[in-house]
C-alpha cells in the first residue's frame, strides 16, 4: 500500500499514495455519514507515496493551534 491511514476525529484520513505511477499530495478524509472519500483543504507539502502518518494531540505544538 503506498498511501497511510490516519484517525481522523469520529473518522479518518488517507495520506499520500499514487495515481496513474506518480505521487500524489492529497489527503482524502471519509465521511460516513454519505459514505464518500472527499479532499481536505490541507495537503501534503510535497506529494508522496510510501508514506507514514500518525495522530498527535495538538496540546503538544501549541505553536501550531
Amino acid at each position: 500500500m503506498s498511501n497511510a491511514c490516519v484517525p481522523y476525529g469520529d473518522s479518518f484520513a488517507i495520506v499520500g499514495g499514487e495515481d496513474n505511477n506518480y505521487p500524489e499530495s492529497t489527503i482524502l478524509k471519509y465521511y460516513p455519514d454519505i459514505n464518500l472519500f472527499l479532499p481536505m483543504t490541507e495537503q501534503l507539502s510535497e506529494p508522496k507515496y510510501y508514506v507514514s502518518a500518525f495522530a498527535v494531540n495538538e496540546e503538544n505544538f501549541p505553536d501550531c493551534q
